[in-house]
C-alpha cells in the first residue's frame, strides 16, 4: 500500500494514537529519566502533555490538517508538564506551522513539518543541550530534509525517519556525559519515538493503537538508574511551572531576568498568554518577578529532591542500596488486600495470597 497524501481525519487518528503508545509506555520511559534531574517523571509528563493534545482535537468540529495540528499545539503548550512537556509542545508548534506551508501532508509537507518543529524547539531553550529530545528532533528533521525528494511514499518516508531517530537516540549517551554514565539514553528523545511509533501504526492500519491497561508490563533494565545520582547533585531544587496572562511582555528581555534564577528555562507562547518553566531555588523570587508582566495561572512548584528521595525510598530492597541480610523472615498467608495490608503494616516480609482454601502451594527452594 502506497500512500502519498493524508487528510485530518487521519492525522487525528495518528496523533491520538501517538498519545496512547506513549501513555503505555510511559513507566519505562520514567525508567531512564536522569537528565537534566533524576526525578522519574518525563514519561509521564510528556503522556500528560500528549492526552491535553487528544482533549483538544477531540473537540474539534472541523477536521482538516491545518485545525488538528493547531489543536495538538495549543493542546500540548496549556498542558505541558515538565521540561520534556514544555519541549515536546514545541515540537507540535513547530509541526503546525511546517503544514501552513502546504495544503496537505505530503512527505514535503511532514518534512518541513518536522523542521520547524526542531527550530520552534530549539529558540524556545535558553541554553539548549545536545545529547538529548532536542538533538533527536534536530538530526530526523535535517535529515528528512535531505530525503524528501527521494521518495512520495508517506508510509516508506515516516518509517526511515523513525529508524534515523532510533539511530541518534542511541548515539545520545556519547553526547551528554550524564547519560553514558547510567548506561541509558536520554528519555525525552525516548518518549518522542514512542509518539513516532504510535502515529505510523495508525498510518499502515488506518487504527488508533489501544491504549493498555497498566500500561506495558515489562521491566525495563534500566530500572536502577536514578541510584547513579545523589540528591544533593540536585543544583536547583523546585521545578517550577506557570502561566502570564499577558499581552504586554516581551520574551527575550524576560529570559534574561531569568538567567540567573536557576536552570533548565523555558518561556513559550504569545497572544495573551505565556507559559514558563524553571527549575529554581527561590519559586517565590520567580513568581514574584512574572507579577509584574501579568496574572499568573495554573502555578505547579515540585520539589526535585524530595522526588528523588521518594522514588529511591520506594524501589524494592533488591533495586535500592542491599540491606543487611535478615536472619529470620516472616511469611503471612492472607485472603484479601485489606488484611493483606494490616499484615505489611506490621511489619510482615512476604504475602503469600491463600485463595479460598487458604492452604496455597508451596515449594521449598
Amino acid at each position: 500500500m502506497t500512500i502519498n497524501k493524508i487528510d485530518g481525519s487521519t492525522i487525528r487518528n495518528m496523533i491520538i494514537s501517538g498519545a496512547n503508545n506513549l501513555e503505555n509506555n510511559k513507566n519505562m520511559v520514567n525508567s531512564l529519566n536522569i537528565f537534566p534531574v533524576p526525578d522519574g517523571d518525563t514519561g509521564t509528563n510528556m503522556s500528560l502533555t500528549m492526552s491535553s493534545a487528544v482533549k483538544e482535537i477531540n473537540s474539534l468540529t472541523n477536521i482538516d490538517i491545518h485545525n488538528v495540528f493547531e489543536a495538538a499545539a495549543n493542546g500540548t503548550l496549556m498542558g505541558a508538564r515538565g521540561n520534556s512537556g514544555v519541549i515536546l509542545s514545541q515540537i507540535f508548534r513547530g509541526f503546525a506551522k511546517g503544514v501552513k506551508k502546504h495544503d496537505e501532508l505530503s512527505v514535503a509537507a511532514l518534512a518541513d513539518s518536522f523542521m520547524e518543529g526542531s527550530d520552534t524547539a530549539y529558540r524556545a531553550i535558553m541554553k539548549p543541550t545536545e545529547g538529548t529530545i532536542l538533538t533527536v528532533i534536530r538530526e530526523t528533521a535535517e535529515y528528512a530534509i535531505r530525503e524528501k525528494d527521494k521518495n512520495t511514499d508517506l508510509i516508506e518516508f515516516f518509517e526511515v525517519l523513525i529508524n534515523k531517530a532510533n539511530e541518534i537516540l542511541d548515539k545520545t549517551p556519547e553526547m551528554l556525559a550524564v547519560l553514558k554514565n547510567a548506561g541509558v539514553v536520554d528519555a525525552g528523545g525516548k518518549g518522542l519515538i514512542c509518539i513516532l511509533d504510535g502515529m505510523i501504526h495508525a498510518l499502515k492500519t488506518d487504527s488508533i493503537l489501544a491504549l493498555v491497561e497498566g500500561g506495558n508490563k515489562l521491566e525495563s533494565e534500566h530500572s536502577q538508574v536514578q541510584e547513579f545520582f545523589n540528591t544533593e547533585d540536585i543544583t536547583f531544587g523546585y521545578c517550577t511551572e506557570f502561566f502570564i496572562k499577558t499581552d504586554k511582555i516581551d520574551l527575550e528581555s524576560y529570559k534574561d531576568l531569568l538567567q540567573d534564577m536557576g536552570d533548565s528555562q523555558v518561556v513559550v507562547g504569545g497572544a495573551g498568554i505565556v507559559k514558563v518553566h524553571i527549575h529554581t531555588n527561590n519559586p517565590g523570587k520567580v513568581l514574584e518577578t512574572a507579577l509584574q508582566y501579568g496574572e499568573l495561572s495554573k502555578i505547579k512548584i515540585d520539589n526535585m529532591r524530595e522526588q528523588h528521595r521518594e522514588m529511591l525510598d520506594e524501589m524494592p530492597v533488591s533495586q535500592a542500596v542491599q540491606a543487611e541480610p535478615q536472619k529470620y523472615g516472616v511469611v503471612a498467608v492472607t485472603m484479601g488486600g485489606g488484611i493483606a495490608s494490616i499484615f505489611k503494616d506490621l511489619g510482615v516480609d512476604e504475602i503469600i495470597e491463600g485463595g479460598q482454601t487458604m492452604n496455597p502451594a508451596l515449594r521449598i527452594l
